[in-house]
């Protein structure tokens, strides 16, 4: 089943984060077949508390291709340059169920 990450970022460096980590990150998750959904500053926040900053939602086909590619190699340069230059909160949504299920 699907699998979901779902990332509040509050970023530092916006111009190293748009132009080095986002099109890296787009880039490497695709080649794990993941696929971003949705990226955007703008948000409301209707209940509860949320960063503000950037959310960005990507989709993977399951919670154990999420997993290889969080702990791959070719992500660790990726992750510490996002701690970095980001302070983030992120979720896993693990056996996602879509309306076409």
């Amino acid at each position: 089943m699907a699998a979901y990450i779902i990332s509040a970022l509050d970023i530092h460096d916006k111009e190293k984060f748009d132009q080095v980590y986002f099109p890296a990150i787009l880039k490497q998750v695709k080649q794990y077949g993941g696929k971003l959904l949705a990226a955007s500053e703008k948000q409301e926040v209707v209940e509860g508390n949320w960063l503000r900053g950037r959310t960005v939602l990507w989709e993977f086909p399951d919670v154990e291709t999420v997993q290889t590619w969080y702990q791959s190699e070719d992500y660790a340069p990726l992750l510490k340059l996002r701690k970095e230059i980001s302070n983030d909160s992120i979720i896993l949504i693990s056996d996602g169920v879509t309306l076409a299920d």
